[in-house]
């Protein structure tokens, strides 16, 4: 304990405070005293406890620091200790030194926290403690206590005594056997066989029995066979069907045998014998055994990614699975240029393939190996007592080398080099194994971390210990208030969904055309890509020419995606231009090779001269675009000037239709059907197009409509769920508001060491905000403020900025089917703004928001931070008004583009001071400075352009894209937007 430490070094005084100073020393001694225990007591503790302490001066106050950290008296922590210590059990195998060291750990905590367990009171929690197999000795001591009151020594010296006596009679935790296959060696000599014995398959046994005392103690611990009862009356040695079961094991019974499958390897085979049947178990006396565990049939079987038994045999017959003392390789190097002091110019090198070790010697000419090998062959079997079997050479051909495969998935621990550490930080990162270098040496490992791949060499695998294994261990540590470690855990997605994300692409999407070959849809890829080429010719994109001298010919690559189908049937027209790209004529002169797997027989020597414009090149989305537009005014359609992709067509009796295009999908909306149908027989003639039908979703946003309600309704709620899964916040506990007022978030809380910026380099962060920010533009103007927040921080997160994440998160996961409606005879444009004041804590800048309706649902919304800081309420209200104006001016040329009008364009405001600005320069002397781009709001107010009028804070739904408000304020907001989850 550190307060031992402190007594050894006679620096206990000053924790004791000033009260324990001696009277003869100086303040000056004193105070260095002080120093000299708060650097005693600094060197003993962790870098983030560290941090806590750091500021102290005092070794009195330091102390007290450092108790309230570890040992607060609180009745929680009293609690959980006193729980800890009742719930305390010895498990068997574990010894009792080890058990009692616990005990009296968990009964001094209690002592710190002035809570005093007496000592017949320890000795009955001991007694409690103990496992049902102790049963015998509880009695025994409860029986034999004077005046029915147990002394704790008593009781920990018959533990002690008790444990001694299991040993001796063989009572103790039986180690696991191993049943393995006989595994004849490749010489005939009995005398280096290993000793069997029988063991009979019951289907109706609990647990493995055997009456061999000595198998305790001899036998080997492995992978079969745990929970083995010692019954020494017992005549046969029996295996329990229904353990093995339990661990996974599969039993095949046919044909006179019975066999032990685990997946598809052969463990164990058992023949009829007298109505029973028998297997044979290995004894396991060899200590070389041990040291090639790594060389077992199970071991193997993994790392060649579960090869079959027969598969697995024909390896071994080719001796390219090495055995133990089996093999011994040999290899000359040489001629060197320069010779050695000996004048030797070779050397010879003798390795033995069960210890690894290495003899090396020197030659001067080659036609010196054999005799250097008898010696080296009567050496050997001389010190070892064991015959060579085989000595493998190189005789120049090489055979495949399985010693470096591993168990794919595997734990594994990565070397970190010097440069990359500082003095005390960890040599090994845990990693998870993942596959092999392609050309140069080394092992690919998944960082969990820092969720990238890295390539090493330097690797320790852990090859019992499997992907599921490591999130469990992951998962296991806990904290405890008071007692825990104070380095902040975060919860991230599994590791295995990790590495599927880096070893496979989205979707099932090949990336080359090589890979497409391997794909068990392959058909239909390539029917996808002759398709696409039909397309090109169709559309005559290119021709074959010779290269002219001085070109160069561009390369090209096949670019797969898969493309879903929606699945509502909606009354909106949805068309598709088939590879829309090659519609586009091209003004410049551009050579391509031929697409791979498509080249022209007997032309593969030329190159591809293109006429019309490509998918990859710069100029085919604008091309594309001019020859789309040049269709569109042809047949009479006028293109927007407040949006250039929108067409509009009315016609003389007072119908109209009205077409949106992006990039290659289109949205047909009009009153009349046949027109509609007209507009797409002319589309057919001049493109390839693909009629979708009435419309299900765009942009990833559903499209739901109720014609006779006349309601229609944008929903992500698919999209919400994904991501609620792929940040694992699916099943999160839901909250009611956005962002929680307790949050203050800041650039205080962004890390500022190295370490803390390295841990949180692991979040997810920015790919979080993306598609929270996603949601958010299409659907949801409810999380616009909490989300403009959070990605204020992407390039320096803190803890609290992702407490703040998941805090979005979960309030999505309450109310993932929210979705904006529309619906109203009367389609009136509406709009709200507001303002907080000074709402960012590190720049004191105010936010803006505004949000417009139409036919009672948002269509509009912002919530920005100000690009200067507002000195008043009125400054920052007059400011978002001015952002409001700006967008209220084009939503109403687009939707008088569209013939749509009105009598009046209304922005409401809160805030009855800007109202007043923005229609003479009230308060001069402190709106003076206002910038003047500001003050254009004047202007469209005094021209009638649009109007400003007052709106009670209560009423506002703008109030919620600039500040955190409450659940009621909250659900008036997202009512007045149109949002709902019916």
């Amino acid at each position: 304990m550190m307060e031992d430490v402190l007594y050894c070094k006679d620096l206990h005084d000053p924790i004791e405070g000033d009260s324990a100073k001696p009277s003869s020393m100086p303040d000056k001694e004193w105070a260095k005293m002080h120093r000299k225990t708060i650097g005693c007591i600094r060197q003993c503790i962790k870098v983030n406890v560290f941090h806590h302490v750091s500021q102290e001066t005092k070794a009195d106050t330091l102390w007290k620091k450092l108790e309230s950290l570890y040992e607060r008296k609180t009745a929680q922590n009293k609690a959980f200790a006193i729980r800890k210590l009742a719930h305390l059990k010895l498990k068997e195998g574990r010894s009792v030194a080890e058990h009692l060291s616990e005990f009296q750990d968990l009964v001094n905590q209690l002592t710190r926290m002035n809570l005093v367990v007496d000592d017949e009171l320890q000795a009955l929690l001991l007694l409690s403690s103990l496992p049902d197999s102790w049963e015998t000795l509880v009695v025994s001591l409860s029986n034999s206590a004077p005046n029915g009151v147990l002394q704790l020594a008593m009781v920990k010296d018959s533990l002690f005594n008790e444990e001694t006596r299991r040993k001796d009679m063989g009572k103790d935790d039986a180690q696991a056997l191993v049943t393995e296959n006989r595994g004849r060696s490749k010489g005939r000599n009995s005398k280096g066989r290993d000793p069997y014995d029988e063991w009979v398959i019951d289907s109706a046994a609990s647990y493995h029995v055997t009456p061999r005392r000595e198998f305790f103690t001899s036998y080997k611990a492995g992978n079969l066979g745990r929970d083995v009862r010692h019954i020494p009356d017992m005549r046969l040695n029996l295996i329990s069907v229904s353990v093995l079961d339990k661990e996974g094991y599969e039993s095949r019974l046919g044909n006179g045998k019975w066999k032990l499958f685990k997946g598809s390897l052969v463990f164990a085979r058992w023949k009829i014998c007298c109505t029973l049947y028998k297997t044979q178990v290995k004894l396991c006396r060899d200590v070389v055994n041990a040291a090639q565990d790594d060389s077992t049939l199970d071991l193997w079987h993994r790392r060649l990614a579960h090869m079959s038994e027969k598969g697995l045999q024909i390896l071994a017959k080719k001796s390219l699975i090495p055995f133990a003392k089996d093999l011994v390789y040999s290899d000359v190097c040489g001629p060197i240029e320069v010779e050695s002091l000996g004048g030797n110019r070779y050397f010879v090198t003798f390795i033995d393939d069960a210890s690894r070790k290495v003899w090396v010697y020197v030659l001067k000419t080659k036609d010196q190996v054999f005799q250097l090998f008898k010696k080296f062959h009567a050496m050997v079997e001389r010190e070892k007592g064991k015959s060579l079997k085989c000595l493998r050479i190189d005789n120049g051909g090489e055979d495949a080398s399985y010693a470096h495969l591993k168990v794919f998935g595997c734990k594994t621990f990565a070397h970190v080099p010097k440069k990359q550490r500082l003095k005390l930080d960890d040599k090994a990162t845990s990693c998870i194994f993942v596959g092999y270098g392609d050309v140069e040496f080394g092992y690919k490992l998944w960082d969990p971390k820092k969720k990238k791949m890295i390539r090493i060499r330097d690797v320790v695998f852990h090859e019992n210990e499997n992907i599921k294994d490591f999130e469990k261990s992951e998962k296991s540590k806990s904290t405890v208030e008071g007692v825990s470690d104070l380095t902040p855990t975060f919860s991230s997605l599994d590791i295995a969904t990790y590495i599927k994300e880096v070893l496979i692409t989205d979707e099932g999407e090949p990336e080359s055309f090589q890979e497409v070959q391997s794909y068990k849809d392959k058909q239909s890829w390539m029917k996808a890509m002759h398709e696409e080429m039909n397309s090109l010719h169709k559309n005559n994109t290119y021709e074959l020419v010779e290269l002219p001298k001085g070109k160069k010919a561009l390369r090209n690559k096949w670019v797969f995606k898969l493309k879903k189908d929606a699945s509502l049937d909606l009354e909106l027209e949805q068309m598709d231009v088939k590879t829309a790209f090659l519609h586009g004529d091209l003004e410049e002169e551009i050579y391509m090779v031929q697409p791979e797997g498509f080249e022209a027989k007997g032309k593969e020597h030329k190159v591809c001269r293109l006429k019309k414009s490509l998918y990859g090149l710069k100029q085919a989305p604008r091309q594309w675009y001019k020859k789309f537009d040049s269709f569109m005014v042809g047949q009479g359609y006028t293109r927007t000037d407040a949006d250039h992709c929108v067409y509009v067509s009315q016609f003389p009796n007072g119908k109209f239709i009205i077409l949106l295009l992006y990039v290659d999908d289109m949205l047909i909306v009009g009153q009349d059907a046949n027109m509609v149908g007209s507009l797409k027989k002319e589309l057919f003639k001049s493109f390839d197009m693909k009629d979708l039908g009435p419309a299900r979703q765009i942009l990833g946003m559903q499209i739901l409509r109720d014609k006779k309600a006349k309601k229609l309704w944008l929903s992500q709620e698919k999209y919400v769920e994904r991501v609620l899964e792929r940040f694992n916040m699916k099943h999160a506990k839901p909250v009611s508001t956005p962002l929680g007022g307790h949050f203050k978030l800041s650039k205080k809380s962004c890390p500022s060491s190295n370490k803390e910026k390295e841990n949180m380099a692991s979040i997810p962060y920015s790919s979080a905000v993306g598609s929270l920010m996603y949601v958010m533009v299409c659907t949801r103007p409810d999380i616009a403020h909490a989300v403009g927040v959070v990605s204020r921080f992407m390039v320096n997160l803190g803890k609290e900025h992702w407490e703040a994440v998941k805090w979005i998160f979960r309030y999505l996961r309450g109310i993932s089917k929210s979705c904006l409606s529309f619906g109203n005879s009367k389609l009136v444009l509406e709009g709200y703004t507001n303002a907080d004041m000074v709402g960012d804590l590190d720049g004191r800048k105010s936010t803006s928001g505004f949000l417009f309706t139409f036919a009672w649902g948002a269509i509009s919304w912002q919530s920005k931070l100000q690009k200067c800081v507002a000195l008043s309420t009125t400054e920052a209200e007059y400011i978002a008004a001015t952002e409001a104006g700006k967008e209220m001016l084009w939503m109403k040329r687009f939707l008088q583009d569209l013939g749509l009008k009105q009598d009046e364009y209304v922005v409401h405001c809160d805030s009855q001071s800007a109202l007043d600005l923005s229609k003479n320069s009230t308060y001069h002397s402190r709106t003076k400075h206002i910038d003047v781009r500001y003050h254009w709001l004047r202007l469209i107010v005094d021209q009638q352009l649009m109007q400003l009028r007052k709106i009670h804070t209560d009423k506002n739904p703008a109030d919620m894209l600039t500040k955190v408000v409450s659940k009621e304020k909250l659900e008036l907001c997202v009512g007045s937007a149109g949002m709902n989850s019916n």
